[in-house]
């Protein structure tokens, strides 16, 4: 396995991406999900998982679920079960809790942080021009503790500093 695939799938794993396995499976698999008008940032995906394990890439409509919320069409990428994705799962994961894979995060580079921001990025629109265009990364899932050395590697590797 390339250092530059390791760094791919973990960007893609530290943002929207998920490593999970089934009943009587030993190896993990990759799996993510994204609305259907950025299919070109799903198909992106699929071509760097190529070659790995299988990949299936399905269409889903949209429709509104039972507690009213409206879901929109998207695509859902799957792999097959590779000690690849569980080697990650390894690093990543604490239980079934994603964290921050320190070994990884030393791959941190503008291609990185490109792949993150697609998944868990936004600039903001606000009223306010002094934070007019701020760029954010959603780390809701993460301790407040794996944000700071989050900050703290965006700004020794990229030069870009962080408030929490």
């Amino acid at each position: 396995m390339n250092t530059e695939r390791i760094k791919l799938v973990s960007a893609m794993v530290i943002g929207d991406g998920s490593l999970r396995t089934w009943k009587n499976c030993h190896n993990y698999a990759y799996s993510f999900s994204q609305i259907a008008t950025h299919k070109d940032y799903v198909d992106w995906q699929a071509n760097v998982l190529d070659g790995l394990s299988k990949v299936t890439v399905r269409y889903y409509d949209s429709k509104i679920s039972k507690d009213g919320v409206n879901h929109q069409a998207h695509y859902k990428l799957e792999t097959g079960a590779h000690p690849f994705y569980t080697l990650l799962h390894n690093r990543w994961y604490n239980g079934r809790v994603k964290t921050i894979s320190l070994h990884d995060l030393k791959l941190l580079d503008w291609q990185f942080a490109a792949i993150w921001y697609m998944d868990d990025g936004y600039r903001l629109k606000s009223q306010f021009s002094t934070h007019d265009g701020n760029v954010f990364l959603c780390t809701d899932n993460f301790s407040h503790a794996e944000v700071i050395m989050l900050q703290k590697a965006i700004y020794e590797k990229l030069g870009v500093p962080f408030d929490d």
